[in-house]
């Protein structure tokens, strides 16, 4: 199983989360998506600000015995509280515990420290919790995702390099390999050499780019930027453009491509990349998508700019699943793990009940908390902290998507192992 963290840079309200993904990450058929609740809440705009808000005795009381809240944070948890239909069942340093029990929410409830709020990784003197449809959230992420997302061609041999029409065994797919990383001393060579032996598919493109053809954008090609050579790369847009071959599925490969973006967007380079089948077989969208990225950049989400339902000629898309995260505390240990809201495209929990165990005992009880668990692996590589990770990619995980769209079903205060805790 891979989990790819995707980064962005920091997200306000109004942002394009779906923009903002697409411009970090290719999503693949079968992908499950983990976001940040909190991330999600934020380009939805519900964020609370606290110098709004006039504490109640209740909040001043509580806000003592935590010993380190603020009166105003602790009136936001207490209106958010009630928003969730909820109450305020602990307090310890630093936070309250509250049960909720969302609208939708069909079975049990959410034990969670102060209904979901958190004052980190949000501008001083505000709040943010979850979104205020969580369900609607993801449904709403996942069909833009999957319908901005292209379908790699049977034709193009992406997923297996080794059937790639026309490259064979020591071809130029094998090239393309590591052909974009050299030393600085014969990056320029390299850039030259490589002008004069382009892939068809670079050709293809390059017609299309080449004589200021889109919107009188000068593009150059085979452009050296620091150590590295892009395809395809307009100077005044800087804005980069890479043509992938069916050897961009392989493991190492990925994480050379993963490294190698992260630097360049370091260096305020916005990249795209297409897959051979797209250049070959809808260069129309292609175009379509270049264009827009020149209209309205997207080296950041600052822009706002929306994710339209439909990209013409995209055709179907990819089926993913999207889960909603944050982070919480378990009973009894130390530190911080996550657990799932709500999700689509996947069933929360499966039920192992019936089967054998190694010893051939049937299991009577056992249901595999899969979207907890998944929210749990993704929450270690996004972080809690600076890492501006509100995203990650699970992939290859031998699971099968469904239609399922909704919150994660809880248990009732009676079923619960822990209900003597509280």
């Amino acid at each position: 199983m891979q989990i790819l963290p995707i980064r962005t840079k920091l997200l306000h309200a109004g942002d394009s989360l779906c923009d903002a993904l697409l411009w970090a990450h290719r999503f693949e058929e079968g992908d499950i998506l983990v976001v940040s609740s909190k991330a999600a809440a934020t380009c939805e705009g519900a964020i609370i600000d606290l110098s709004t808000l006039k504490p109640t005795e209740e909040a001043t009381q509580l806000a003592a015995k935590t010993g380190s809240r603020d009166t105003a944070f602790i009136q936001a948890v207490l209106d958010e509280t009630k928003r969730l239909h909820g109450s305020v069942v602990g307090t310890c340093p630093g936070a309250l515990l509250t049960e909720v029990r969302p609208e939708g929410l069909a079975h049990g409830s959410i034990l969670t420290a102060n209904a979901g709020l958190d004052e980190s990784n949000i501008a001083k003197g505000s709040t943010v919790g979850w979104p205020m449809d969580p369900v609607e959230s993801v449904r709403k992420l996942r069909r833009e995702l999957g319908t901005l997302s292209p379908v790699p061609s049977p034709d193009s041999g992406e997923g297996c390099p080794e059937l790639a029409e026309g490259r064979g065994e020591g071809g130029k797919i094998e090239r393309k390999l590591d052909r974009h990383r050299f030393p600085p001393s014969s990056v320029v060579f390299h850039a030259r050499q490589m002008r004069k032996d382009p892939t068809k598919e670079e050709e293809v493109l390059w017609s299309a780019l080449r004589n200021r053809q889109i919107d009188g954008v000068y593009f150059r090609r085979q452009r050296p930027v620091g150590r590295f050579i892009l395809d395809f790369y307009c100077e005044k847009a800087r804005l980069g453009i890479e043509v992938d071959g069916g050897i961009h599925e392989r493991r190492d490969v990925r994480e050379n491509d993963r490294e190698r973006q992260e630097e360049l967007q370091r260096r305020g380079i916005t990249m795209l990349r297409f897959r051979n089948g797209e250049i070959l077989q809808n260069l129309p969208f292609v175009i379509q998508t270049i264009r827009r990225h020149l209209q309205f950049p997207l080296p950041s989400p600052d822009s706002g700019e929306g994710c339209p339902e439909l990209a013409e000629g995209r055709g179907e898309g990819v089926r993913i699943a999207v889960l909603l995260s944050d982070s919480c505390c378990r009973p009894r240990r130390l530190g911080v793990t996550a657990f799932a809201l709500a999700c689509a495209g996947l069933d929360p929990l499966v039920s192992q009940a019936g089967r054998e165990d190694l010893h051939g005992r049937k299991l009577r009880i056992t249901t595999e908390a899969v979207a907890d668990q998944l929210a749990t692996a993704a929450n270690f590589a996004m972080g809690n902290a600076d890492q501006s990770i509100p995203a990650a990619v699970i992939r290859d995980h031998g699971l099968s998507l469904s239609d399922f769209c909704g919150w994660v079903p809880g248990i009732e205060p009676e079923e619960d192992l822990f209900r003597g805790i509280i």
